[in-house]
């Protein structure tokens, strides 16, 4: 146990030498500063929840999170570029080829430019038009000025600026994603600043978009600022790089991307949706609170293995398949034995530590709790294989496994939700992910990469 926990910090140490000791230097370094962000995000989000709940009250904050989910789905409109543009970005630069990298930006930008103004004006437009009060499970359904201009806020520097979400691609692909963690850290302190501000000064639902939205859109763009003044002017989209070729390049990983987005968005957004829609806005935060809290758990032990996607992509273009093997089952072990530890462990306080945190009436039942201790124990072995296949180019699988998930989810959480209520929402993922991802995943790896299972 207390050389898992070394390994976690320190990521891997051993017999690698060489291109796989920089590989593993420069994942540890980013791991690190992404757990020390996700754990400063943490507190952040756990000191944001009540005092969103403060400012807004309980079916108003249920009105926000739904909001989020629905929004969500537009900010698929990206297609999946930015993933898309991870593996042959971290190719051209491994390569030391600048007119590639050069394109590969250009061409992205441009791309993501166009299709966030064209969303966002679409996503302005169904706003006013549509009976959105309705759609995100108000008791009271008449027309709210307030909620459909928190509406457009949102859709406004979360779907719009959509060509910034190429500043957190940049740095990962360069295997310094731990710039991405320092700048997302200042975003979420910013953010927690401006709650406090308006716990004490008063706020709305406008005002509460507006301090949970604008910070990251501009943290987002200081990041990519301070990456092309830092490390040169080839981070700089100019249009003479737009190249047709990059286009073909990408649009295939990236509908596959795409696709994929669809399917974890079937995982993690609709069961708010459902929840709002079979029981009301005001049973959403029943769900939300305790999952979030797990989800910030998984999130944070994920950074084990996220830093690793481009040193997979690096080691694969060499045919270093022994150092992948053994990398991938070194941080299979250590994640799966510290998220078992600390996901049980999770699960018998959060009842205590939500009823302090937020309040008695919000305070989850056993069964639901047992169900999100396996929900996230399994889901973490399936991330760790999601990171060696996406790193190995094997997109496709990926993208099978998480739309089968998605699709069997929603019918499976309608069903569940309506018969046992907000338990029914993590029984339902519990039962979609073991019928379709878990075994899948492996099933891909083994058939793909025999060399991952040979000793």
């Amino acid at each position: 146990m207390i050389n898992s926990i070394v390994s976690m910090f320190g990521l891997i140490h051993g017999r690698d030498t060489g291109a796989g000791t920089i590989r593993l230097r420069q994942a540890r370094i980013t791991s690190q500063a992404q757990i020390a962000n996700r754990i400063i995000t943490v507190g952040v989000r756990l000191a944001s929840i009540p005092l969103a709940i403060a400012i807004l009250g309980r079916e108003e904050y249920g009105v926000w999170l739904t909001m989020l989910s629905l929004i969500t789905w537009f900010a698929m409109s990206d297609l999946g570029l930015p993933s898309a543009l991870m593996n042959p970005l971290a190719v051209a630069l491994g390569k030391h080829e600048s007119k590639t990298v050069s394109e590969l930006i250009s061409t992205s930008a441009f791309l993501l430019t166009a299709l966030g103004l064209l969303m966002g004006i679409i996503g302005v437009g169904l706003v006013l038009l549509l009976p959105i009060e309705r759609i995100l499970g108000m008791s009271l359904t008449a027309f709210n000025n307030e909620v459909r201009w928190a509406f457009v806020i949102v859709v406004v520097f979360n779907i719009s600026f959509l060509q910034l979400r190429i500043s957190t691609v940049i740095p990962s692909a360069m295997q310094k994603g731990y710039l991405v963690a320092i700048f997302d850290t200042l975003t979420e302190l910013i953010i927690l600043a401006g709650l406090v501000m308006l716990r004490f000064t008063g706020g709305n639902l406008v005002s509460f978009a507006l301090v949970m939205s604008m910070p990251m859109a501009v943290g987002r763009f200081l990041l990519w600022v301070f990456v092309c003044f830092r490390f040169g002017v080839d981070f700089v989209p100019r249009i003479r790089y737009w190249s047709i070729s990059i286009v073909r390049q990408i649009g295939s990983p990236s509908l596959m991307f795409f696709a994929g987005s669809l399917g974890e968005l079937l995982v993690i957004q609709t069961p708010i949706i459902v929840v709002a829609q079979l029981l009301g806005a005001a049973y959403v935060p029943l769900f939300a609170i305790p999952f979030q809290l797990f989800y910030s758990a998984y999130a944070t032990l994920n950074f084990i293995a996220i830093p690793l996607w481009p040193a997979y992509v690096e080691a694969n273009a060499i045919s270093d398949w022994k150092w992948i093997r053994r990398t991938h089952w070194r941080i299979m072990r250590d994640s799966l034995l510290l998220g078992s530890v600390g996901f049980i462990a999770l699960g018998f306080i959060s009842k205590w530590f939500i009823s302090i945190w937020v309040g008695p009436d919000y305070t989850p039942s056993i069964g639901l709790l047992i169900f999100l201790v396996l929900l996230f124990i399994q889901w973490t072995w399936n991330f760790v294989f999601v990171v060696l296949l996406t790193g190995l180019g094997l997109i496709r699988e990926r993208t099978l496994s998480v739309i089968a998930f998605g699709f069997i989810n929603i019918l499976l959480s309608v069903v569940l939700t309506s018969h046992f209520g907000v338990i029914g929402v993590v029984l339902s993922l519990l039962i979609s992910m073991a019928m379709t991802q878990t075994w899948f995943l492996l099933y891909s790896a083994h058939k793909k990469s025999r060399w991952l299972f040979r000793a």
